[in-house]
């Protein structure tokens, strides 16, 4: 483990150069995120504004949710997103240059492309979760921002997980983008942008306990903001969001690891 991250300094070392050599679409790329994603904050006010709350969740609390998703998906948009990429590798030929080099294949991958336009969304949702904090008057403590930091970092491992495995089915299948797409729209469309309890039980279970999604905010939300009575299934869900991410990208590398086992170059 330890090579693999000496490996991803290396590598994100010369990405780093590669971008410092384009400051200005660097700068450009990151205000145009932060639009886009005032554009998308501002429709979403309009919606809650006419329905007042959905759920019992007021205005500020839906923007708090989401917006700790949002934190939490732009570290792994800025140093993860190139996983993506993978299938494209597999399918090129591209992939077996990074099985001949000595470093570790995930991190030449990760490490070989940073999107530094995730940066926007970082800089907005910190901003956005310091308004929320105060219009929620909520009571800061300790607790609650150790738990905070551990559940973003988890949330990260989450997205960074479910990418990685869905990625590693390229080995076998060449292609996921259909697959990919379709996970990654339940994520983006379902589980991030509205509370886990409006769903009806069977999507609930599923972004619990099949696709972890709703670990990455929802839970997280639920106990910093006092809302324990909105927890499905149990309230020991809630105090094992900070873990998720940990096992499940512990599941997701031994995934990774056998389906490179079972890689046959496409010799194109």
């Amino acid at each position: 483990m330890l090579k693999v991250f000496v490996d991803y300094i290396n590598y994100s070392k010369l990405s780093l150069k590669t971008i410092s050599s384009y400051r200005l679409d660097f700068i450009i790329g990151i205000i145009g995120t932060i639009l886009f994603n005032l554009v998308n904050f501002l429709a979403f006010g309009v919606f809650i504004y006419r329905f007042n709350t959905i759920a019992g969740w007021t205005f500020w609390e839906l923007l708090f949710l989401y917006n700790i998703w949002l934190l939490s998906h732009s570290f792994y948009a800025t140093f993860f997103r190139n996983i993506q990429n993978v299938q494209n590798y597999v399918a090129s030929g591209e992939f077996d240059k990074f099985l001949l080099k000595p470093a570790s294949p995930l991190a030449q991958i990760v490490g070989s492309k940073f999107y530094f336009m995730g940066a926007g969304d970082a800089i907005l949702a910190f901003v956005m979760l310091l308004i929320c904090s105060f219009n929620l008057k909520i009571d800061w403590n300790g607790v609650k921002f150790i738990y905070l930091f551990l559940t973003l970092f988890s949330a990260m491992l989450i997205e960074v997980s479910i990418s990685l495995i869905l990625s590693s089915l390229s080995f076998w299948t060449t292609k996921t983008e259909g697959i990919f797409y379709l996970i990654m729209q339940l994520n983006y469309s379902i589980a991030q942008k509205y509370p886990l309890d409006i769903y009806e039980k069977y999507i609930q279970f599923i972004l619990t306990f099949v696709i972890p999604f709703s670990f990455m905010n929802f839970y997280p939300s639920i106990f910093i903001l006092d809302k324990l009575d909105k927890v499905p299934f149990s309230p020991l869900l809630v105090f094992a969001a900070p873990l998720i991410g940990f096992v499940l990208f512990f599941v997701a590398t031994l995934f990774w690891k056998f389906g490179i086992k079972n890689y046959k170059s496409t010799g194109s």
